[in-house]
């Protein structure tokens, strides 16, 4: 597998929960702020994310299960490990990160996208550059040891996607 693209992964209703609960003004998320983006050198653009498994506390409260088993169900994703909400804050330029691999070791990658924007990510199997928008609702499945890289959006206040790392 190189990559999928798979639109409309989640049913509307808990689709628009998950839309809801991370990017409404009541939502409880807790974002936390990195100044890299994908490699400890890269110092292009800066994201907050929340890191959800392996697990930041000693439990994951009901409201990210309500995110997540709809995620992993239609996905067909049993052995995760690592999930990871990323909130990209709006720039005035677009802004390339540098590309990365997630992990060191074979495994897969789910990026799946809350809200529609201009940004997107670069996916560079053998050097080819292939440019893929973030749509709300859109699930990107690519092998973990393809290159990409994330750009950042000029016209929504976030640009908000789900990575999940499995095997």
């Amino acid at each position: 597998m190189d990559y999928k693209i798979v639109k409309n992964l989640i049913p509307k209703n808990h689709f628009q929960d998950i839309y809801n609960f991370l990017t409404t003004s009541l939502s409880p998320m807790e974002w936390r702020y990195n100044n890299e983006v994908g490699d400890i050198n890269d110092n292009s653009s800066f994201l907050f994310f929340k890191g959800i498994y392996p697990f930041e506390s000693n439990s994951l409260s009901k409201d990210f299960l309500k995110i997540l088993i709809p995620l992993l169900f239609c996905s067909d994703i049993y052995t995760p490990v690592r999930i990871r909400i990323n909130c990209f804050p709006k720039t005035g330029n677009q802004i390339k990160t540098a590309p990365h691999i997630d992990q060191s070791y074979p495994h897969k990658v789910l990026l799946y996208s809350i809200n529609t924007n201009n940004g997107y990510t670069i996916l560079d199997p053998e050097g080819k550059n292939i440019k893929i928008p973030s749509v709300a609702n859109q699930a990107l499945f690519f092998d973990g040891s393809i290159k990409h890289q994330a750009v950042t959006q000029t016209d929504t206040n976030i640009r908000v996607n789900i990575n999940v790392n499995y095997i």
